[in-house]
């Protein structure tokens, strides 16, 4: 947008050195500074109640950005390119149930070392938002069986027709043994109601 700044209605040049200046000169000057500043305000508003900015940006030691709270603003009509998504991996292999903090991004990664259940928690409480996160889940040892829930048991998980079972658990299998653990199961899940509906595909399994 253009802006309403006007940088040419002072005179610079006024008073005049040496001769009497009528003080009709500054008024005019103050004037003129008065409105940019009245318009600049508006301006300075404006871009920070409508553009991408964060209450937690922030950089790193080199000054350069590294995170920034878009505030929840609904961007359109934007062409995206060469762009990634978070993963988040688990720390260490989970021998115990287990959150799914969807805050911690759209791709988690899991491996398992004993019968689990992972629970989908922090959907947004935002109306007509939608959440999706897409799990990888991979045991170091032997069959396991994974129960998926939502809320803390609050939720209603419905699962797509190829899903493993009749249910919201899946079994799986190593490749060969605990020496090399390589397969891969992925789910992905999503709500549109603050997780009390989840929607579930099973996406594969990866050798």
């Amino acid at each position: 947008m253009a802006s309403n700044i006007n940088d040419s209605g002072i005179n610079k040049d006024y008073p005049v050195a040496g001769q009497d200046n009528d003080s009709q000169g500054f008024r005019d000057n103050f004037n003129v500074i008065k409105d940019n500043f009245t318009a600049a305000k508006t301006e300075i508003e404006t871009l920070q109640n409508t553009t991408a900015q964060g209450v937690s940006y922030t950089e790193d030691s080199q000054g350069n950005p590294v995170s920034n709270d878009f505030l929840g603003l609904t961007i359109n009509g934007m062409n995206m390119q060469f762009n990634t998504e978070a993963h988040h991996p688990s720390a260490g292999t989970v021998n115990t149930s287990q959150n799914i903090n969807i805050n911690n991004g759209p791709h988690q990664s899991v491996v398992v070392g004993a019968d689990v259940t992972l629970n989908l928690t922090a959907w947004t409480t935002t109306n007509d938002k939608t959440n999706k996160v897409r799990i990888y889940v991979k045991t170091a040892d032997t069959t396991r069986t994974i129960t998926f829930s939502s809320n803390n048991g609050s939720g209603t998980i419905k699962t797509s027709t190829n899903w493993p079972t009749n249910n919201a658990t899946a079994s799986i299998t190593p490749k060969d043994n605990a020496e090399d653990p390589d397969r891969v199961f992925v789910f992905e899940f999503f709500s549109f109601d603050q997780g009390a509906t989840v929607w579930s595909d099973y996406i594969g399994q990866y050798d």
